[in-house]
């Protein structure tokens, strides 16, 4: 996490960013007691079946995905595969 905001603190700086561009903010989304370097956890694939044209997946930072740059990647490409746009 971001050392200087907690995880409820990121959450609302995007709710709030969300609300402001005019989209319709759903529930956060937690992997709780899930390690990130994993793709196969409860919560990413929410969003995963969640994604599809149209809709954006905001998140903090790319880090909040996956521990390391490949799972990122791989994060991102599969939520726009799937036609969901993914910002930071």
């Amino acid at each position: 996490a971001d050392s200087s905001l907690s995880l409820n603190q990121q959450e609302e700086a995007i709710r709030a960013w969300g609300e402001k561009q005019g989209y319709r903010v759903l529930p956060a989304v937690r992997d709780h007691d899930e390690t990130g370097r994993t793709m196969e956890r409860p919560g990413f694939a929410a969003i995963r079946a969640a994604a599809r044209p149209g809709a954006t997946v905001a998140v903090w930072k790319y880090d909040r995905f996956a521990r390391n740059l490949v799972g990122q990647e791989q994060a991102v490409t599969a939520l726009e595969a799937a036609g969901a746009a993914v910002v930071s």
